[in-house]
């Protein structure tokens, strides 16, 4: 987890992390939004806690992974959903 947000927090902030058919996400803008999430997940729960992430790959699911390990909690990915196909 340390090693995978050291290089993002690394990669030039306007290099696109994320390409698909409905959107281009940058380096900058995923860690600015990961890190407003991180605050926001900082109210109610303590470092090491779990947090379910239930969300379909793309940008959201990206920016809640990277945010949840900015705030130092453990995501919970549910494997058996639909969309990990």
């Amino acid at each position: 987890m340390k090693a995978v947000l050291d290089r993002v927090r690394a990669a030039p902030p306007e290099r696109p992390v994320l390409v698909n058919e409905a959107a281009t996400l940058s380096y900058g803008d995923l860690l600015r939004s990961a890190h407003e999430l991180a605050r926001d997940i900082d109210k109610f729960s303590r470092p090491g806690s779990p947090v379910a992430l239930c969300l379909d790959n793309g940008p959201d699911f990206l920016v809640t992974l990277i945010g949840t390990w900015t705030a130092e909690r453990v995501p919970l990915v549910p494997f058996s959903a639909p969309f990990w196909g």
